[in-house]
């Protein structure tokens, strides 16, 4: 992976910056496709969001420059990932945040996963041992502060460490109060007698650049609300998606040892077709 620290070519940050020392910024994970950045709009506009409700004084000109340095020297043809983080700097008097911070800003190149075959034959999940926070003030935020998807993804490879094989691509997370939230690293969707559903995402979770591109494009009726595991569990179809992944069907999910098996069906198809396109 090549990194970027205030668009010089460098790994390392200071050791007092406060991304580091408190989680003290947020961050955007970007697909680009043969130098297109894909939903860039929607990553703008989530990355400016989380600024001004966590007070980082991040400008639209600061934002043009961080997308242009990503435009111009992102490999001209392929697919690759790119980590964009932005924190708040070093300074200020413990949590207190300084009134005029130097912002750093990191940038990354990789190449990207290559998630195909299972947007073609879909995947497995379980329920996850680990909740999700619940904290209006950072629901849906795109925070630096990821410990329970951290919490989450050990508890993933620990299940899946007891199976033959590894079985459970992704595991569902529940709130405190036993609602569905999202997956560890992707949002939740289902159709349900031609409605699609997702949780409401304003107490906990991520607000995903792809969950807003589905959101937008969906022919059918949609429901944001609150659901718990019960109401997935009957579904017709279910589907996971991030921006890297894209929609990823669902053919199994395990709860308690008892396996429920969903179709792959022409509502989750039509969806992949839309965005795709």
């Amino acid at each position: 992976m090549t990194w970027f620290v205030n668009y010089l070519k460098s790994d390392a940050i200071n050791v007092s910056d406060r991304g580091f020392s408190y989680g003290d910024g947020v961050f955007e994970t970007l697909l680009v496709d043969n130098a297109c950045i894909i939903s860039s709009n929607f990553h703008r506009q989530r990355l400016m969001r989380a600024c001004q409700r966590l007070f980082i004084p991040f400008t639209k000109q600061d934002l043009d420059n961080a997308f242009q340095f990503i435009q111009d020297n992102v490999p001209p043809d392929g697919r690759q990932c790119v980590k964009l983080i932005l924190s708040r700097g070093s300074g200020g008097r413990g949590y207190l945040p300084p009134l005029n911070p130097n912002l750093t800003i990191v940038i990354g190149f990789l190449s990207a996963p290559d998630y195909l075959a299972y947007a073609e034959q879909g995947v497995s999940l379980t329920i996850s041992n680990i909740k999700a926070s619940m904290n209006s003030s950072l629901a849906g935020l795109k925070h630096l502060n990821r410990l329970e998807n951290v919490l989450a993804k050990q508890d993933l490879a620990m299940v899946n460490q007891t199976q033959d094989a590894e079985t459970f691509f992704e595991s569902i997370l529940l709130d405190d109060a036993g609602c569905l939230v999202e997956c560890v690293q992707s949002n939740l969707f289902w159709f349900k007698n031609n409605v699609l559903f997702t949780p409401l995402l304003n107490r906990s979770g991520v607000q995903g650049t792809l969950r807003s591109r589905v959101l937008n494009v969906s022919p059918d009726n949609v429901n944001v609300g609150r659901f718990v595991l019960d109401d997935v569990l009957i579904a017709d179809e279910i589907f996971i998606c991030n921006s890297l992944m894209s929609i990823v069907p669902v053919t199994f999910v395990v709860n308690n040892q008892k396996q429920y098996r969903f179709a792959y069906g022409e509502k989750t198809k039509h969806l992949q077709m839309l965005i795709h396109k």
